[in-house]
């Protein structure tokens, strides 16, 4: 009898890749969740035999719902979608930073996903919950936003200041909802894998800050916190992550796995790109200040901390007992086929 799989962010780049790998399984049956069955991409899934049930991560009713008879979960959330919503900005309280408020919102999201999944657990075998390093736990606070709740005629307590301490927001708040999981579903964690996506290896679409750029004398280089030799898990999500999660659902729950396609350092990749593109970038190392001057209002610090405590303690954050694709048998793309299968013309102003 087939097997249900339910996956969230279905229209992702890593929901995205669950689906297609579950496709080429005959004994799934696929539900994606989407708070709009009607746009072109939900349409598409559907087009490929793909329930598509409307639902939406702030709303428990619809996720209990979404959820009913699953044997599988994926489950990841956006924190990115809240902190460049403009929308977000008149949400915040006084003196809130935006990351802050984020934070908040992702943090609130995952909780909801929890209890929603937790009424499955008759039919659920796996849960796979998307997260990423405890940046303040495993920095022991060194990479830390102190944020204070300010409030018109009110001066933040001690607790406050303590609870409110966070360092890399879009890290931490995947993290901090993988510990509320523990804590307030030990049935459901007991039925729980931990996937921690590494660097995307298409961030240069992404955001600014890993795309490289001509400088005034014509020369190409890319610009950013840190040694251009640490190393750094880059994974094409699109063509990997999915295959990854097959084989954490092959080995079963309890498991934490690092999702990455290549260890690489930052100057191996900016080599493999110049040979492929026949455009030579260099590396150009900043500081935090830069970062924040390149982009204020909270971003080029998230950004740039996060490169911080990647390069000083490791993407996972020395995290004991983590597993990597090859502890699950599953082949994945080399950093050279990736970038040859790129169309870079747009960046390099030039057809390659």
């Amino acid at each position: 009898m087939p097997k249900l799989l339910v996956v969230l962010g279905a229209t992702g780049t890593q929901g995205g890749s669950v689906v297609n790998a579950y496709l080429k399984k005959s004994k799934w049956i696929i539900r994606a969740v989407t708070r709009d069955p009607s746009k072109p991409a939900s349409k598409a899934l559907e087009e490929k035999g793909v329930e598509i049930v409307k639902a939406d991560i702030n709303d428990y009713a619809s996720l209990e719902a979404a959820f009913r008879g699953a044997n599988m979960v994926f489950a990841v959330t956006d924190f990115w979608a809240t902190f460049k919503n403009p929308a977000s900005q008149a949400k915040l309280s006084s003196g809130q930073a935006l990351g802050d408020y984020a934070y908040n919102v992702e943090v609130a999201q995952g909780k909801t996903i929890a209890r929603a999944v937790a009424t499955t657990l008759d039919t659920l075998e796996l849960f796979i919950w998307s997260s990423l390093a405890d940046v303040s736990k495993w920095s022991k606070g060194k990479y830390t936003w102190v944020r204070l709740f300010l409030r018109q005629f009110t001066v933040p307590s001690l607790l406050d200041i303590i609870y409110s301490a966070r360092s890399v927001y879009h890290f931490d708040g995947k993290a901090q909802i993988w510990a509320y999981i523990q804590t307030a579903y030990p049935a459901l964690a007991a039925k729980t894998s931990v996937v921690q996506l590494g660097f995307y290896a298409d961030n240069w679409k992404i955001s600014p800050f890993f795309a490289p750029h001509q400088t005034p004398s014509g020369a190409w280089e890319l610009t950013y916190v840190g040694s251009s030799n640490r190393l750094l898990p880059f994974v094409d999500t699109v063509r990997d992550t999915g295959n990854i999660v097959v084989g954490m659902e092959r080995i079963g729950p309890g498991k934490t796995v690092l999702a990455y396609s290549e260890m690489m350092t930052i100057e191996q990749w900016l080599r493999i790109l110049s040979k492929v593109s026949g455009v030579e970038v260099n590396y150009r190392q900043i500081n935090l200040e830069d970062m924040e001057r390149i982009a204020p209002g909270g971003l080029g610090r998230e950004v740039g901390e996060s490169g911080l405590f990647v390069e000083e303690f490791g993407w996972t954050g020395g995290e004991e007992g983590i597993l990597d694709p090859k502890d699950l048998g599953v082949a994945t793309t080399s950093m050279e086929y990736y970038i040859q299968n790129e169309d870079w013309s747009p960046l390099f102003h030039k057809k390659l």
